[in-house]
This record gives C-alpha cells, sequence and structure tokens, in this order.
C-alpha cells in the first residue's frame, strides 16, 4: 500500500476564520464531532457549536479553517488561552502563558496528506505570535492514528485518564522566535 500523496498548499488555504466564515465551519465541524464521537445527540453536538464566536473570534483565540478554492471547508484548528476547566491539570498552567489546541479536524478524504500537519503548524505560529509559551491538548486512546499524529508534532504526554474515555493529556513548549 503507498502512502496517499500530500496536498499542496495550492488546494488549500489556512486562514482565521471570520463571522462570515461560520455557517460553512458549523457543519463541518457538527459531522466531524459526530463521526469522532458517535455516541452524542445531534443537541449536544449543536451546542457545542454555539459559542464559537465568543470562544474563538477575539484576539487571543483563533479558529483556523482549511478552505478549498471552492470555500468547502477540508480541516480545522481552534486555540484559545487555557481557563482551568480541566480539574486535573487547574494548576500545571498558572505560571506560563498557555493555549489550548481543540477542534482540530481534517475531512476524512484528505486524512494523511500533510493537511493536519499544516493546521498545527499555522496554530503553533500563531500562539507564538501571542506570546504563548505552551500549547495543551487532549485526545483519546480509542482515536485511530490520534496519539501517533500528536507525538510526531512535537506534543507529549502529561497524565492519562484510566476511565471509559480514555483522555490523554499533552502539551508542546513553543521555543521563542
Amino acid at each position: 500500500m503507498s502512502a496517499p500523496a500530500s496536498i499542496t498548499s495550492q488546494e488549500f488555504t489556512i486562514r482565521p476564520a471570520a463571522a462570515a466564515d461560520l455557517p460553512r465551519m458549523r457543519p463541518f465541524l457538527a459531522a466531524m464531532i459526530a463521526r469522532t464521537y458517535p455516541e452524542l445527540s445531534a443537541e449536544r453536538i449543536g451546542q457545542r457549536l454555539l459559542s464559537l464566536e465568543s470562544d474563538y473570534l477575539r484576539p487571543e483565540a483563533v479558529l483556523l479553517g482549511a478552505f478549498a478554492s471552492s470555500g468547502e471547508v477540508l480541516g480545522s484548528l481552534a486555540l484559545r488561552p487555557w481557563d482551568g476547566r480541566i480539574a486535573l491539570l487547574a494548576d500545571r498552567y498558572r505560571s506560563r502563558p498557555t493555549t489550548e489546541m481543540e477542534r482540530v479536524y481534517v475531512a476524512p478524504d484528505l486524512r494523511g496528506r500533510g493537511l493536519g500537519t499544516a493546521l498545527v503548524r499555522a496554530g503553533e505560529e500563531f500562539a507564538r505570535a501571542r506570546g504563548f509559551a505552551i500549547i495543551c491538548l487532549h485526545t483519546h486512546h480509542f482515536l485511530p492514528g490520534a496519539l501517533s499524529f500528536w507525538l510526531k508534532q512535537g506534543f507529549v504526554v502529561v497524565t492519562e485518564t484510566a476511565d471509559s474515555w480514555q483522555t490523554v493529556f499533552m502539551e508542546k513548549s513553543l521555543p521563542r522566535s
């Protein structure tokens, strides 16, 4: 089996989503969340997407979209300042400016072709430009390829849970430019 061809930046543009992009971003995110977490109801997924504007359309946060020339959403990545919402890590990031990476999705037919890595690099550039020293995130053991992807991106495991969610908390220090 040969590796999928990588995609080039001529095939997509990664940029911060604006309010006008959200009508295209919401269905993409809803589909990706439903695919990733099939146990979630459509109502709960919809609730998770109600706060996109307040969560990401502000100077210290971002919702990046990977857009085809047609305007189709191919991928996403979001960053927002760490707010201590996860009790297990509440005190870990008090002393260094930290941003949380979330909503990282790539259209299934494009996975393994470099788009996810391009989104992560764009997210890291945004975080560095905003003065963040650390990016934290969480993933799950049950998501195929997720842990190995994040390890390849330079993230390290901080801690894990042994519950049914099999959550893996990870972080990456950002070098100063």
